[in-house]
């Protein structure tokens, strides 16, 4: 994963709704940050989103892995980190979450706020079925990957729950064989059966009356 690193400077004194930080490029996208300083529902949210969504083609999607950090200046093992993963698309091209509470991030004690200046950190990853071509230096589009075998989250949710319900079924499969040859066993201690069960015989007697055992 590569990194990028927002330093926010007078953070208290922010006036704006919504802060954005300069885009930078990872992996060939360009990408940008962006942060509620005052708080929405007494919550500190950040965003990280596609900084030039307008200018890609139609049906573009980047599927992407990402941290995003609120560091702790006075012990960094105290730093907040959000593991994520998201399909970034013309639908949804801005994912975030809520980091930290205002008023404890506004607590200088807490040590995010030190000299009034928080420090924010992402780390993207693209995943290699990014299905949107970047661009070079010289402007020339270029294909990250191959192109994306998934759909929609709601598609890929629906794959793995009728996987799961398949992986269930195969589960089952044997315990129902057991039960099959068990009633026929019974069924066919009603019929005269001139082998031992240990009998090689046995087997092809078994199979003659399977017909019966299922009636």
């Amino acid at each position: 994963m590569s990194k990028f690193t927002w330093r926010i400077e007078n953070f208290s004194k922010l006036l704006v709704k919504k802060l954005y930080s300069v885009t930078f490029v990872i992996d060939q996208y360009k990408w940008r940050l962006c942060l509620d300083p005052k708080g929405s529902s007494k919550l500190m949210y950040m965003y990280l989103e596609i900084a030039d969504s307008s200018s890609l083609p139609n049906g573009w999607s980047i599927p992407a892995m990402y941290n995003l950090a609120l560091i702790n200046q006075i012990d960094l093992n105290k730093t907040i980190i959000e593991e994520c993963e998201d399909e970034f698309n013309i639908q949804d091209n801005s994912w975030g979450l809520s980091l930290i509470s205002l008023s404890k991030l506004l607590n200088k004690s807490e040590g995010f706020l030190v000299d009034d200046t928080c420090l924010v950190e992402v780390e993207v990853s693209v995943v290699m079925d990014a299905t949107t071509p970047a661009c070079n230096d010289s402007g020339s589009p270029v294909y990250i990957g191959v192109p994306a075998r998934r759909g929609s989250r709601e598609a890929s949710h629906h794959k793995e729950t009728c996987l799961k319900v398949t992986t269930k079924k195969l589960y089952i499969l044997p315990f129902l064989s057991m039960i099959l040859l068990n009633m026929c066993t019974l069924r066919l201690s009603h019929f005269s059966n001139p082998y031992p069960r240990n009998h090689p015989a046995a087997a092809r007697y078994l199979n003659l009356q399977h017909v019966k055992c299922l009636c």
